[in-house]
């Protein structure tokens, strides 16, 4: 945005600013407040006071902000307060670059083809222990290795890579993880496939973890996270 245009001012966004803001993405990306609690590891009860405009710590503030895919100061550093039209285009801009996809739970071996035949991956291990970030590394590179011959592969070929990978996924699983999986096509037409990882603990006590937050185009400035 021009400086010239700017029409705002340089302060810390209200706590009030902030639980517009934060309501406001929740809802676009089809989380309930449980499903955003989660994803930002703080209580439910936190999420509310938030959107309820009440005081939480920057500490907060820096997770829920990640959570959202925004920056980790978006609500903490003293910035660039937008005036109200220039927060809305911030919104729209936003809702325009990420939406939501729905996630299956992985039964069986052949679900490993929805993902292998797709041409990007997205694949989310943040919520699994930093002991088990070279497990989450090696399945990213199975997949893109594997994803990289699969369309030429005879079927055997096939269904070894798709075992092989569920046996790694499984690995991980036994640590107390769960991974679902979910495919779209984005807005600029290519096949994009998502693996997520979730604590298996979160999912016994709520089953709202059906949506993944993901790029609306895969050529673009938007970066994959994960």
């Amino acid at each position: 945005m021009d400086a010239n245009s700017q029409s705002g001012t340089y302060k810390r966004s209200t706590p009030e600013e902030i639980a517009y803001l934060v309501k406001e993405l929740r809802t676009h990306y089809d989380w309930k407040q449980l499903a955003l609690a989660h994803e930002a590891g703080v209580n439910v009860k936190t999420i509310e006071r938030i959107e309820a405009g009440e005081r939480v710590s920057d500490e907060t503030l820096v997770k829920v902000a990640k959570a959202l895919k925004l920056r980790d100061d978006a609500f903490t550093a003293a910035h660039y307060s937008p005036s109200d039209e220039e927060a809305a285009e911030m919104l729209r801009k936003a809702k325009e670059d990420y939406t939501h996809t729905s996630l299956h739970d992985l039964s069986a071996a052949s679900d490993f083809d929805n993902i292998l035949s797709a041409q990007a991956y997205l694949i989310d291990g943040h919520a699994v222990d930093d002991s088990l970030v070279e497990h989450v590394a090696s399945v990213k590179d199975y997949v893109q290795d594997a994803g990289d011959v699969y369309d030429d592969a005879y079927h055997a070929n096939r269904v070894l890579f798709c075992r092989e990978l569920l046996e790694m996924v499984r690995d991980i699983e036994a640590h107390g993880y769960t991974a679902r999986w979910g495919r779209y096509t984005t807005a600029d037409g290519f096949r994009m496939a998502v693996l997520v990882f979730f604590k298996t603990e979160a999912l016994e006590t709520t089953d709202h973890f059906r949506f993944a937050i993901v790029p609306r185009f895969l050529m673009s400035k938007v970066a994959l996270a994960g």
